[in-house]
């Protein structure tokens, strides 16, 4: 939510044109906002966002203990200690941990002159839930709202599945961009209002997903994606996203180790343009560029700060 403040200097001077924005500074503070051009020539006080609060980090779960290996005679087994513990999902913004290491091999104890063989190693560790976004509000109003279509007859995941990862694309864009999708979830082929986005399991020549125009989006149910330090929880999540971003305007991101569109630190596979990937970050510069194709695609009522939850319609 915004929250009202005066500039250091008090505003630019009107006249100004309706609609037009310009930096400013919270008084008293180093925080940014923006002024607003209203229809009577004046400016808005300084909106400046609130800062955002750390949330909390999801941790993946221990990797299983390692398979107790089978006993000769005498022989008395131990199974492997569990894993260790995934990182945590990053504060202030939704991230998965990462799994838990394996456990190790199960031991042995002997009282007998051979030596058994040593069980195998536990398996790993299921990825920790997303962190979440510690309350923090829409960066950036108003919030612009885009129908979506959401096909899914040819898919095998359920409706709980695709209510987790819809969720995941809302919190991605919302929490960085101020943008959010009101999904549908339908069997049906009837396209709708903006974005139509198909799923289907793929083959084994498939891409993970793509866009072809606003009512030709797709994705697997399951994509095959590389790693990123911070990564999505929902792969699926993360392709619909990135499928998305190129409705709202955006390229690719794949430029080898130089992120081209201001991410300063940010590891370039973190960036949820980076071709096959599990990272979610937007530039600022892909922020903005978002924005400006969203406010022509959104819904007309602005006022609501979030999305509502997915309507099965199948």
């Amino acid at each position: 939510m915004l929250a009202a403040c005066s500039s250091e200097d008090g505003g630019p001077e009107a006249p100004c044109t309706v609609g037009q924005q310009v930096a400013c500074v919270c008084a008293g503070t180093t925080v940014a906002g923006a002024q607003t051009c209203l229809a009577d020539g004046t400016w808005t006080v300084c909106a400046c966002s609130s800062a955002p609060v750390a949330g909390t980090s999801g941790a993946g779960a221990a990797g299983s203990a390692g398979a107790t290996p089978p006993q000769l005679t005498g022989g008395s087994a131990a199974a492997g200690a569990a894993g260790s513990s995934g990182s945590g999902g990053m504060a202030g913004v939704a991230g998965a941990g990462a799994g838990g290491g394996g456990g190790s091999a199960g031991m042995t104890e002997l009282d007998s002159g051979i030596a058994p063989d040593a069980g195998g190693a536990g398996a790993g560790g299921a990825a920790g839930m997303a962190g979440d976004d510690g309350g923090m509000p829409p960066p950036f109003t108003p919030v612009y709202r885009i129908a979506v279509r959401a096909h899914g007859a040819n898919s095998a995941l359920t409706d709980a599945e695709f209510e987790e990862i819809f969720a995941e694309v809302n919190s991605i864009w919302l929490s960085q961009a101020g943008v959010c999708f009101e999904f549908e979830l339908v069997d049906d082929e009837q396209l709708g209002e903006r974005f139509d986005i198909r799923y289907e399991p793929g083959g084994a020549n498939d891409p993970n997903g793509y866009y072809s125009g606003d009512h030709d989006i797709w994705s697997r149910d399951h994509p095959s994606l590389g790693a990123a330090p911070n990564p999505v929880e929902y792969p699926t999540a993360r392709t619909t996203a990135h499928e998305f971003g190129h409705g709202l305007g955006l390229d690719h991101q794949d430029y080898g180790d130089a992120c081209p569109d201001g991410s300063g630190d940010l590891d370039c596979d973190d960036l949820l343009m980076r071709s096959g990937r599990r990272g979610f970050f937007l530039s600022d510069v892909e922020i903005a560029t978002a924005r400006e194709v969203a406010e022509r695609k959104a819904l007309d009522d602005t006022t609501p700060l979030g999305c509502g939850p997915v309507v099965i319609g199948r």
